[in-house]
Protein backbone atom coordinates (compact mmCIF):
# COMPACT_ATOMS: atom_id res chain seq x y z
CA UNK A 1 0.00 0.00 0.00
CA UNK A 2 1.27 3.45 -0.93
CA UNK A 3 0.05 6.49 0.96
CA UNK A 4 1.03 10.04 0.06
CA UNK A 5 4.43 8.95 -1.28
CA UNK A 6 6.99 11.04 -3.12
CA UNK A 7 9.75 10.21 -5.61
CA UNK A 8 12.33 12.66 -6.92
CA UNK A 9 14.25 11.63 -10.02
CA UNK A 10 17.25 13.55 -11.35
CA UNK A 11 19.08 12.76 -14.58
CA UNK A 12 22.60 14.19 -14.35
CA UNK A 13 23.51 12.99 -17.85
CA UNK A 14 21.53 15.74 -19.54
CA UNK A 15 22.66 19.36 -19.51
CA UNK A 16 20.88 21.12 -18.01
CA UNK A 17 19.95 18.34 -15.61
CA UNK A 18 16.40 17.01 -15.69
CA UNK A 19 14.48 16.58 -12.43
CA UNK A 20 10.96 15.20 -11.98
CA UNK A 21 9.00 15.11 -8.75
CA UNK A 22 6.24 12.55 -8.45
CA UNK A 23 4.04 13.52 -5.51
CA UNK A 24 0.84 12.34 -3.83
CA UNK A 25 1.58 8.71 -4.72
CA UNK A 26 -1.33 6.57 -3.53
CA UNK A 27 -2.57 3.09 -4.29
CA UNK A 28 -1.86 -0.60 -4.00
CA UNK A 29 0.27 -3.25 -5.64
CA UNK A 30 -0.94 -6.76 -4.90
CA UNK A 31 1.04 -9.91 -4.25
CA UNK A 32 2.86 -11.75 -7.03
CA UNK A 33 5.80 -14.11 -7.09
CA UNK A 34 7.71 -16.91 -8.77
CA UNK A 35 5.21 -19.59 -7.68
CA UNK A 36 2.06 -17.53 -8.20
CA UNK A 37 -0.42 -18.56 -10.88
CA UNK A 38 -2.15 -15.18 -11.02
CA UNK A 39 -0.74 -11.68 -11.50
CA UNK A 40 -1.02 -9.15 -8.69
CA UNK A 41 -3.39 -6.21 -9.06
CA UNK A 42 -1.94 -2.71 -9.54
CA UNK A 43 -3.80 0.52 -8.86
CA UNK A 44 -1.49 3.50 -8.34
CA UNK A 45 -2.09 7.20 -8.87
CA UNK A 46 0.17 10.20 -8.46
CA UNK A 47 0.78 13.73 -9.66
CA UNK A 48 3.80 14.93 -11.56
CA UNK A 49 4.60 18.11 -9.57
CA UNK A 50 3.25 21.24 -11.28
CA UNK A 51 1.52 19.01 -13.83
CA UNK A 52 -1.50 16.75 -14.09
CA UNK A 53 -2.35 13.30 -12.77
CA UNK A 54 -0.61 10.03 -13.58
CA UNK A 55 -2.24 6.60 -13.04
CA UNK A 56 -1.29 2.96 -13.58
CA UNK A 57 -3.92 0.21 -13.31
CA UNK A 58 -4.07 -3.45 -14.14
CA UNK A 59 -2.21 -6.57 -13.09
CA UNK A 60 1.38 -7.78 -13.27
CA UNK A 61 3.72 -10.66 -12.45
CA UNK A 62 7.27 -10.11 -13.75
CA UNK A 63 8.71 -13.00 -11.70
CA UNK A 64 7.18 -16.05 -13.39
CA UNK A 65 8.93 -17.96 -16.20
CA UNK A 66 6.92 -16.09 -18.84
CA UNK A 67 6.23 -12.67 -17.29
CA UNK A 68 2.65 -11.44 -17.49
CA UNK A 69 1.12 -8.00 -17.43
CA UNK A 70 -1.98 -6.14 -18.43
CA UNK A 71 -1.42 -2.49 -17.55
CA UNK A 72 -3.02 0.79 -18.51
CA UNK A 73 -1.10 3.99 -17.81
CA UNK A 74 -2.39 7.51 -18.26
CA UNK A 75 -0.91 10.97 -17.81
CA UNK A 76 -2.72 14.24 -18.39
CA UNK A 77 -1.72 17.90 -18.76
CA UNK A 78 2.06 17.53 -18.77
CA UNK A 79 4.06 20.68 -19.58
CA UNK A 80 6.58 19.74 -22.27
CA UNK A 81 8.89 22.64 -21.39
CA UNK A 82 10.07 20.45 -18.51
CA UNK A 83 11.44 17.96 -21.07
CA UNK A 84 13.58 20.53 -22.92
CA UNK A 85 16.86 18.92 -21.75
CA UNK A 86 15.80 15.71 -23.55
CA UNK A 87 14.43 17.37 -26.68
CA UNK A 88 17.62 19.42 -26.97
CA UNK A 89 19.87 16.39 -26.51
CA UNK A 90 18.05 13.78 -28.60
CA UNK A 91 15.94 15.78 -31.05
CA UNK A 92 18.22 18.80 -31.41
CA UNK A 93 15.52 21.37 -30.65
CA UNK A 94 14.31 22.84 -27.35
CA UNK A 95 10.65 23.75 -26.72
CA UNK A 96 10.69 27.32 -27.98
CA UNK A 97 7.63 28.97 -26.47
CA UNK A 98 7.04 26.88 -23.38
CA UNK A 99 3.37 26.54 -24.32
CA UNK A 100 3.45 22.93 -25.50
CA UNK A 101 1.46 20.48 -23.45
CA UNK A 102 0.98 16.80 -23.63
CA UNK A 103 -2.77 16.87 -23.04
CA UNK A 104 -2.78 13.14 -22.49
CA UNK A 105 -0.86 9.92 -22.92
CA UNK A 106 -2.92 6.73 -22.77
CA UNK A 107 -0.94 3.49 -22.89
CA UNK A 108 -2.15 -0.10 -22.69
CA UNK A 109 0.37 -2.94 -22.57
CA UNK A 110 -0.43 -6.65 -22.46
CA UNK A 111 2.17 -9.40 -22.18
CA UNK A 112 1.02 -13.04 -22.22
CA UNK A 113 2.95 -16.13 -23.31
CA UNK A 114 5.84 -13.84 -24.34
CA UNK A 115 3.60 -11.95 -26.80
CA UNK A 116 3.44 -8.19 -26.37
CA UNK A 117 0.54 -6.05 -27.57
CA UNK A 118 0.70 -2.33 -26.91
CA UNK A 119 -1.42 0.68 -27.79
CA UNK A 120 0.06 4.15 -27.37
CA UNK A 121 -2.22 7.17 -27.81
CA UNK A 122 -0.60 10.58 -27.44
CA UNK A 123 -2.17 14.03 -27.82
CA UNK A 124 0.18 17.04 -27.85
CA UNK A 125 -0.91 20.66 -28.17
CA UNK A 126 1.11 23.64 -29.48
CA UNK A 127 4.54 22.02 -29.88
CA UNK A 128 6.87 24.69 -31.29
CA UNK A 129 10.62 24.14 -31.48
CA UNK A 130 13.29 26.75 -30.89
CA UNK A 131 16.59 27.09 -32.73
CA UNK A 132 18.57 23.97 -33.61
CA UNK A 133 21.02 22.79 -30.94
CA UNK A 134 24.00 21.11 -32.58
CA UNK A 135 25.21 18.08 -30.66
CA UNK A 136 26.37 14.55 -31.45
CA UNK A 137 23.44 12.84 -29.71
CA UNK A 138 20.68 14.61 -31.67
CA UNK A 139 18.93 12.77 -34.48
CA UNK A 140 19.62 13.81 -38.06
CA UNK A 141 16.02 13.09 -39.05
CA UNK A 142 13.82 15.99 -40.33
CA UNK A 143 12.04 16.46 -36.99
CA UNK A 144 10.50 19.84 -37.77
CA UNK A 145 9.03 18.50 -41.01
CA UNK A 146 7.61 15.42 -39.25
CA UNK A 147 6.02 17.56 -36.51
CA UNK A 148 4.52 19.97 -39.03
CA UNK A 149 3.03 17.04 -40.98
CA UNK A 150 1.49 15.62 -37.82
CA UNK A 151 -0.07 18.91 -36.67
CA UNK A 152 -3.62 19.80 -37.57
CA UNK A 153 -4.72 23.40 -38.27
CA UNK A 154 -5.06 24.08 -34.52
CA UNK A 155 -1.47 23.00 -33.75
CA UNK A 156 -2.54 19.67 -32.23
CA UNK A 157 -0.85 16.31 -32.73
CA UNK A 158 -3.00 13.23 -32.12
CA UNK A 159 -1.25 9.90 -32.79
CA UNK A 160 -1.96 6.24 -32.12
CA UNK A 161 1.04 3.92 -32.24
CA UNK A 162 0.25 0.22 -31.90
CA UNK A 163 3.17 -2.15 -31.26
CA UNK A 164 3.13 -5.93 -31.17
CA UNK A 165 5.60 -8.77 -31.24
CA UNK A 166 7.00 -11.83 -29.57
CA UNK A 167 9.69 -11.66 -26.93
CA UNK A 168 10.91 -15.00 -28.26
CA UNK A 169 11.62 -13.34 -31.62
CA UNK A 170 11.97 -9.60 -30.90
CA UNK A 171 11.29 -8.28 -34.39
CA UNK A 172 8.45 -6.05 -33.28
CA UNK A 173 5.93 -4.71 -35.75
CA UNK A 174 5.25 -1.03 -35.34
CA UNK A 175 1.74 -0.47 -36.64
CA UNK A 176 0.77 2.26 -39.01
CA UNK A 177 1.04 5.72 -37.51
CA UNK A 178 -2.51 7.03 -37.42
CA UNK A 179 -3.28 10.72 -37.38
CA UNK A 180 -6.79 11.94 -36.75
CA UNK A 181 -7.81 15.57 -37.05
CA UNK A 182 -9.54 16.72 -33.88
Amino acid sequence: MLQNGRVTYTDNFTKPNYTANLVAINGTIGAFGTHSTTPGPVDVSAKLAANGPVAIKGQVNPLIEKPALDLTATAHDIELMNLTPYSSKYVGYPDHQGQAQCRYVDLHYQLADNNLTANNHIFIDQLTFGDHVDNSTATRLPVRLAVSLLKNSRGEIDVNIPVSGSLDNPQFSVGELIWRPC
